[in-house]
């Protein structure tokens, strides 16, 4: 090297310009000089795209140079904007891709649980301490650990897989396995169904074990060929069913249903009869045959034949052009509750494809266009059904005549569910932005998705599945914005695809991040409460690196956060005002949270933590503090208005309580007047427990006004059922079932007061009409939402053998008014009962008659805590 060269290689080193272009910072960067050529092809490089230091390292980060990033953030030279700028850069580059270490080491748990092996991140001990101290600190170091461990895997998989095959081979060549039972099996290959595939094998025959997936169901016969050939022309072959027909068109005869096949041959005759051409001149101008409203009802009874529905004649209605007509859907375990198959009727249009549907047509709906193709696609949201879907739908489906039906079923839905797309498939009828996809159906979440996947027209494998609801937590919302990315209507240049990769780099998409977390909040932004919890998981999750967190961990981060805005506010008032436990409940009742042993919570998917990870503490703490005040604002608003008209409940309430009391201890005062000497000593001591319970207005109104904590359901049941017993002392049957171990939110006295008001009606209605024997029953059971809540609820059915309810009474009390049927009666119990139920968030419901004691039956719901 010349001194001109060191020189020059020395300028290099220190010039500021080298972190202008990533070219020249890698360059510059290495070991060694640089020849001057090189030198000036990269100031001319820099001179033609310039690059701010920031994006420069910005660069070098997504091809994973982080230790380049890191010098230019070592270089002094750096503004103090410039400097701060690039550290979060670095630090949210780090952060995303020790997430992505992470998601790809689930993966590998994944397909080790697969294969029936130990995890390879878990054979060596050294090794996982290695890659915790990696994730840790330097994330990038950790990449080819990774990668080998991929490799691993990849190895044992196509190993298994080559072993399996081998078995295949040999069934072959002895001839006990068909072509198509051998290509199921490479199916199940495919989608990493190794088990599946060995009891196929070892069974020796084309059934699958219960809950195999969608891999299991044969798919419909592959297209006719000559398309140019009419619909009209292509039926008649049908017709004819002779030998000629075989020779002319080759694949026609795997296209002829079975002789017995009668749901089949309906079909086939209901097309003919839709596409047959006028029979005269005269007819021609007039609705042909085509649009008849009797052919369009034959051909969906004949499809109702088909699919397993045919218990009611099709009902059809004629429209300009067309016919109007309901396709009906069975039940099916296997599919979960989506968008397709909410309703339980899906309109169809039946009219030639020029003919427009009237808008009338709820989206998604069906056009079965008389024709044997068409080229144009449909309005949004419309699946068109031409001649030849339906021909292969009544093609032979190589399984037994029991199991043909579900076949076609299937067939059918795959054929509307191609054209949907997962937007419609998967949206509900009004496509409101908060319905999502339920997997909560009787099997397992990865087995319902692989139906949802196949009926898109995707097959990802089993890996992806599971991985895809471990980061999504099966969230309805969040599940629903990632399938509908993966599986868009049309696949274009550079769009993400449903596997490991393609969910890999929809994370890192800051812009679907940003719509999908606004898609999520959105049901539950009228609650503050709910957000401020929310965000508040997240920052523990997040910031204070806790994967799980009970209520008073919340409320102490709450209280942090208020501090850190200056704001002094009680720990206690803040859990008052964000009504911790009742919105803990919620969220784990909708999905966004998880509830583990010990009273503990925690984020229910990876991917609600992603989809927060571009926000920074900070921006954290103040979306805390606005949900906060917001929650706070609401509450002052709602104070004024309401706080007046609790009081007055609550003033009626204890009113209410004093008054029957004392009505009670006049009765015993008259009952010891007209006794015998001998009863009027155990008269008094009913009197004397009566005058003890007859309390100070002001005290009890206290007493109603503490704030709400949480309540075992049974003991304040167990209360009142003994209070009944010490006040009436009757020989009647008292049963209380199912309240064990269940918790509410309420104040402890106004609860006893709600289920107490029940009891004495019941006592009252009693003794308008005694037994032998009577009976007051409170049967208690937990059900999972109730009208668009999903959050668990208690149900306590209070039931006497009284005298019932009068028809016109009870019509009466359901319309909210207060009655009564007592000579000196107020009607105020089942009134106050009623407010206290709805002030509980829950409802006061007037059954009826009970059908097991025979006397009335009241049903009293309310939220429960998770506990």
């Amino acid at each position: 090297m010349t001194a001109a060269d060191r020189l020059l290689d020395q300028a290099a080193a220190d010039w500021a310009g080298r972190w202008s272009h990533p070219d020249r910072a890698r360059t510059l960067s290495e070991a060694g000089a640089v020849a001057p050529d090189v030198l000036a092809e990269l100031v001319t490089r820099g001179l033609a795209e310039p690059h701010t230091p920031v994006q420069t390292a910005e660069s070098l980060l997504a091809e994973g140079e982080f230790a380049l990033a890191d010098r230019i953030r070592a270089d002094s030279r750096l503004g103090g904007d410039d400097a701060d700028l690039l550290s979060r850069a670095i630090d949210a580059a780090r952060r995303d891709l020790r997430m992505a270490h992470g998601r790809v080491l689930t993966t590998l748990e994944l397909r080790a649980r697969r294969l029936g092996v130990v995890a390879w991140p878990d054979r060596d001990d050294t090794e996982r301490e290695l890659l915790d101290m990696l994730l840790a600190d330097e994330p990038e170091q950790a990449t080819e650990l990774i990668r080998g461990w991929e490799r691993d895997a990849d190895a044992e998989e196509n190993e298994r897989s080559r072993r399996i095959l081998q078995r295949l081979d040999t069934a072959r060549l002895d001839g006990s396995v068909s072509a198509t039972f051998a290509q199921q099996i490479r199916d199940c290959l495919t989608a990493g169904q190794f088990d599946t595939a060995e009891h196929l094998i070892e069974s020796g025959r084309p059934s699958p074990p219960e809950n195999a997936g969608p891999q299991s169901v044969p798919g419909l016969v592959a297209p006719l060929p000559r398309p140019g050939i009419p619909a009209a022309e292509v039926l008649e072959w049908y017709e004819r069913e002779s030998p000629v027909v075989g020779r002319t068109v080759p694949r026609l005869a795997g296209w002829l249903p079975e002789r017995d096949d009668v749901p089949a041959w309906h079909l086939v005759e209901a097309l003919r009869a839709l596409v047959a051409p006028p029979a005269t001149d005269e007819d021609a101008t007039s609705p042909g045959p085509r649009e008849n409203e009797s052919a369009a009802k034959a051909l969906v009874d004949a499809l109702h034949e088909c699919i397993g529905t045919a218990d009611e004649p099709a009902v059809a209605a004629t429209r300009p052009g067309g016919v109007v007509v309901k396709l009906r859907w069975p039940g099916d375990s296997r599919f979960p509750a989506f968008g397709l198959l909410e309703r339980t009727h899906t309109p169809m249009w039946v009219a030639p494809a020029d003919h427009l549907p009237p808008d009338e047509l709820d989206r998604p709906f069906l056009w079965v266009v008389p024709e044997r193709t068409v080229t144009e696609a449909g309005p949004n949201g419309c699946v068109r059904l031409t001649v030849e879907d339906l021909l292969r739908l009544a093609a032979p489906t190589g399984v037994l005549p029991a199991q043909a039906t579900a076949v076609r079923r299937i067939g059918l839905l795959r054929l509307i569910g191609h054209q949907l797309g997962a937007d419609h498939l998967l949206r509900g009828p009004g496509e409101q932005s908060s319905a999502g996809l339920d997997l909560s159906g009787r099997q397992a979440p990865a087995l319902t998705l692989s139906w949802v996947f196949d009926l898109i027209g995707e097959a990802p494998d089993q890996v992806f599945l599971e991985q895809l609801l471990y980061e999504t937590g099966a969230h309805p919302i969040l599940l629903r914005e990632v399938i509908t990315a993966l599986c868009p209507p049309v696949r274009r240049a550079g769009t993400v695809e449903p596997t490991p990769a393609g969910l890999h780099d929809l994370w890192l998409n800051r812009g679907w991040r940003q719509r999908t977390r606004d898609m999520v909040l959105q049901p539950y932004e009228p609650n503050a409460a709910d957000l401020a919890v929310l965000y508040t998981a997240v920052w523990l999750s997040n910031g204070d690196h806790r994967r799980t967190f009970d209520g008073d961990d919340l409320v102490a981060a709450l209280a942090e956060i208020a501090r850190a805005q200056g704001q002094d506010i009680d720990s206690a008032d803040l859990a008052t005002l964000v009504e911790v436990e009742d919105t803990l409940s919620r969220l784990v009742a909708t999905r966004l949270l998880r509830a583990h042993d010990g009273g503990l919570y925690g984020l229910a998917a990876y991917g609600l933590l992603i989809l927060f990870v571009d926000l920074t503490e900070s921006e954290l703490h103040e979306l805390i503090w606005a949900a906060v005040s917001a929650r706070r604002r609401l509450q002052e608003r709602a104070h004024a208005g309401t706080l007046l008209d609790i009081a007055r409940h609550i003033a009626g309430i204890v009113d209410h309580f004093n008054r029957n009391r004392q009505s009670r201890a006049n009765q015993l005062v008259q009952a010891m007047v007209d006794a015998p000497d001998d009863e009027r000593a155990s008269i008094f001591a009913r009197f004397s427990e009566l005058q003890q319970q007859l309390g100070n207005l002001t005290e009890m109104v206290e007493r109603a006004q503490r704030p709400n904590t949480r309540l075992s359901l049974d003991d304040t049941l167990r209360a009142a059922l003994a209070v009944y017993e010490q006040e009436f002392r009757q020989a009647d049957d008292l049963r209380l079932t199912g309240a064990e171990g269940l918790t509410v939110f309420a104040n402890e006295w106004l609860l006893f007061q709600l289920f107490w008001n029940l009891l004495e009606n019941a006592r009252h209605a009693i003794h308008a009409r005694p037994h032998e024997r009577d009976f007051v029953w409170l049967t208690v059971h937990k059900v999972q939402g109730r009208a668009g809540d999903e959050r668990p609820w208690c149900v306590v059915d209070v039931e006497d053998s009284g005298v019932g309810f009068d028809v016109e009474v009870l019509e009466r009390l359901r319309r909210g008014e207060q009655v009564t049927t007592r000579p000196n009666g107020t009607g105020e119990g089942v009134y106050f009962s009623r407010i206290l139920a709805e002030y509980y968030r829950g409802e006061l419901e007037l059954v009826g008659r009970s059908e097991r004691v025979g006397g009335g039956h009241v049903r009293v719901w309310l939220p429960l805590l998770t506990p």
